[in-house]
């Protein structure tokens, strides 16, 4: 009998061609569960899945784990849904609210904060979204993913940090990277073709 992988991917737009690659590549038998940044990598960690698009924070502290392809979810400048939202300069922020959907995104701002906009707020932990524009008058927002086409234009500054990293660093930023258990033999689809 034939194990069949599990893969745990992210549920934003920006996966569509990995998901579409996934579901059409000629003869792969895999399960695939889609879930946000954090839940892909507790899925994985948790052991329900053996292929995973994990945050790139994560890899370093997995072991028997590998990365097992160059494609990932990265960028070379704005990308839109990685963003902090205030209506005060991001100089004058005193309490930042952080996205429990994303530990790569919040280790960014962290880097930024200190080494971009030397700022030393209070960093505080988002669960629920109703906290984003009705918190005092210094807050900022980091948000990550579709939810933040919905908050676009109701803040006086976005600060998008794949631009914001590529200013310091002029680097390219990955955001999430294709990782397997050591072991797990699989060959991934290398292209796929729109219909």
């Amino acid at each position: 009998m034939a194990i069949i992988p599990k893969i745990t991917a992210v549920s934003y737009l920006n996966t569509i061609p990995f998901v579409y690659g996934l579901k059409h590549a000629d003869n792969l038998q895999a399960d695939l569960l889609l879930a946000p940044p954090a839940d892909c990598a507790k899925n994985y960690i948790e052991g329900r899945a053996d292929i995973a698009l994990l945050p790139a924070a994560v890899v370093p502290e997995l072991t028997n784990t590998n990365i097992i392809t160059d494609y990932c979810i990265g960028a070379v400048g704005a990308v839109r849904t990685v963003v902090v939202m205030s209506n005060v300069p991001i100089s004058k922020v005193k309490r930042l609210w952080l996205d429990a959907h994303s530990r790569t995104s919040v280790q960014l701002c962290g880097y930024l904060a200190r080494n971009k906009w030397h700022i030393e707020p209070e960093w505080l932990h988002m669960q629920e979204y109703d906290i984003v524009g009705n918190g005092r008058e210094d807050d900022a927002y980091l948000l990550i993913g579709d939810k933040v086409f919905g908050y676009e234009g109701r803040f006086a500054y976005s600060y998008d940090l794949a631009l914001e990293w590529r200013e310091v660093t002029k680097l390219p930023f990955a955001f999430a990277v294709w990782v397997a258990r050591k072991g797990v033999l699989m060959r991934l689809p290398t292209s796929c073709s729109a219909p």
